[in-house]
């Protein structure tokens, strides 16, 4: 155990496991053994050459989780930022209160997976309702994006639009 954690550098547990094939092994093929007094030195080879085989693995697992990792990072940086009118739109969707006209915004804006008349017969509501509900809702993006642009040319420096 000794000659695995300091000679190759092996934590307990992985010893343990490296010594444990290593009796295994060495059973499955005790048959092979030609001089039984040295049974200790030919587990110690065997124990080796375990140890070897785990160090060279841990070392592939590294060097792919390696090259994992830096595919990953290369990707977030890839990713496109957030399109900035759905910035907008997220921000002040944040801002509403939890309620009916927050979910009817969400669901149709940002999911887009239904249409008015759809939201309608699942809110139980007039569709007049759900279309007025997203008219006020677009009346607010276009009062954020004309103080955005306004600001914008007042100081073309911030970058916000």
């Amino acid at each position: 155990m000794r000659v695995l954690r300091i000679g190759f550098h092996l934590n307990s547990a992985e010893a343990e496991d490296v010594m444990q094939e290593s009796f295994i092994r060495a059973f499955r093929h005790l048959d092979q053994l030609r001089e039984p007094a040295r049974f200790g030195l030919w587990v110690q080879v065997i124990a080796r050459r375990e140890a070897l085989a785990s160090v060279q693995g841990r070392a592939h697992r590294q060097q792919v989780d390696l090259a994992a990792a830096a595919e990953a990072a290369k990707l977030v940086e890839q990713a496109p930022p957030e399109d900035p009118a759905l910035q907008v739109v997220r921000g002040l969707l944040a801002q509403l209160e939890d309620g009916p006209e927050r979910r009817i915004v969400h669901r149709f804006y940002v999911d887009g997976d239904c249409t008015v008349q759809q939201l309608a017969d699942e809110l139980g509501l007039a569709k007049g309702t759900i279309t007025s509900r997203l008219t006020r809702f677009r009346a607010r993006i276009k009062r954020r994006l004309v103080a955005l642009m306004s600001a914008a040319q007042a100081d073309p420096t911030r970058g916000d639009a």
